[in-house]
């Protein structure tokens, strides 16, 4: 199984990402969970975000300032949508903002769906400092990240429990605001003057 790159600090993390990984993404409001997992999940490539946090503006506001690649990510309005563009391949991932926000009976659904593509299921954190629930969430994932502030323009993701590469108890720091990823540019031949 053939693990993708995201960026060099999650991938110092977990070793890379197999194409089948659910991973919970946890910490208090305002440290940067969304815009961690919109960005890594762009990096992935095509991805769903299936936000219940944030509406449009919001969403288009944060996508711009955390480095992620916009135009690798469509806005999933169902779970259902969100699964089925994994399954038809036009997607590799799905962003769930939050597993709080998703209605009776979709964490079910996420969790079945969730055999297939990556899906990075945010949550809050209950008042022991722990995932807010996503019990069975965290029981089945292939890995699960706390995200705490750090300085300024920063977050520290640390790896409490993982069947990936790394080990529990490993961190690192993340910028929140990186450069945004270029598309490469396709390269014009360069004509001298001609005398």
């Amino acid at each position: 199984m053939k693990h993708r790159k995201t960026e060099p600090a999650l991938d110092r993390l977990l070793g890379g990402i197999p194409p089948d990984a659910s991973i919970v993404v946890y910490g208090p409001p305002g440290c940067g969970k969304s815009r961690l997992c919109l960005r890594w999940a762009s990096l992935l490539g095509p991805s769903a975000v299936l936000s219940r946090e944030m509406g449009p503006v919001e969403l288009a506001r944060t996508l711009s300032t955390c480095g992620a690649r916009s135009d690798r990510l469509m806005v999933a309005p169902s779970v259902e949508v969100a699964a089925a563009s994994v399954r038809r391949g036009l997607v590799v991932s799905v962003v769930v903002d939050s597993v709080q926000r998703l209605g009776p009976g979709e964490l079910p659904q996420v969790l079945g769906a969730a055999r297939a593509g990556v899906w990075w299921l945010i949550s809050h954190v209950n008042a022991a400092g722990r995932a807010k629930g996503t019990t069975d969430a965290s029981h089945d994932c292939s890995a699960v990240l706390s995200v705490s502030p750090a300085e300024p323009g920063r977050a520290r993701v640390t790896i409490e429990k993982t069947r990936l590469g790394g080990a529990s108890g490993l961190s690192e720091l993340f910028d929140l605001a990186p450069e945004a990823p270029q598309k490469k540019a396709a390269s014009k031949p360069v004509r001298g003057r001609q005398r």
